[in-house]
């Protein structure tokens, strides 16, 4: 199961697992797809397992790219 928390929308700490925020583009420009998951209904960046360097979307059928999100600082988290 994915996990999603409520944190800043506007960065991502660690990997960005638990990214929340409504960017919904990647970081060449191209719009996000809806996530082939049911529990991600949705068109945003996200990282649901951790397991990428941060959040990114699916921008073709079986392509991702990374999102352009800043990480937060340690002041933001």
């Amino acid at each position: 199961r994915h996990k999603c928390f409520v944190n800043n929308p506007d960065c991502y700490n660690g990997t960005g697992e638990t990214y929340t925020g409504r960017m919904n583009v990647s970081q060449s420009g191209r719009p996000c797809l809806e996530w082939p998951y049911k529990d991600l209904p949705h068109n945003f960046c996200r990282n649901p397992e951790g397991g990428g360097a941060r959040p990114y979307c699916f921008v073709g059928p079986d392509e991702v790219e990374l999102c352009d999100i800043k990480k937060c600082s340690a002041k933001s988290k």
